[in-house]
């Protein structure tokens, strides 16, 4: 054991040539690709997840938006005469507090 160990401190003996040391080297490898391997995937998980809560916010935005406009259909249909611009400062104020 001491020669094995003389030998790779002084160059004269290198990991490839004892089996265990190769093994240690090839588990090395192999756990470095497994992290790398993972890493990728939960990426790729955390992009979808946030495309997924982005597409959940633009629907919430389309139906909030849809309310609003209905609102203002009903207070414009509600109103048969707009003369004035109180009117139209009451539909202005209605949408800028649904906002």
């Amino acid at each position: 054991m001491e020669l094995l160990i003389d030998g790779l401190v002084d160059g004269s003996i290198t990991s490839e040539e004892i089996p265990v040391l190769q093994d240690v080297e090839g588990l090395k490898k192999r756990s470095r690709t497994h992290v790398q391997e993972e890493a990728i995937s939960e990426t790729v998980e955390l992009q979808q997840s946030k495309r997924q809560k982005l597409a959940a916010i633009k629907r919430c935005r389309n139906l909030k938006e849809q309310i609003i406009l209905s609102k203002v259909k009903e207070n414009i249909l509600g109103h048969s005469e707009v003369k004035t611009c109180s009117t139209c400062s009451s539909l202005n104020l209605e949408l800028t507090v649904w906002n």
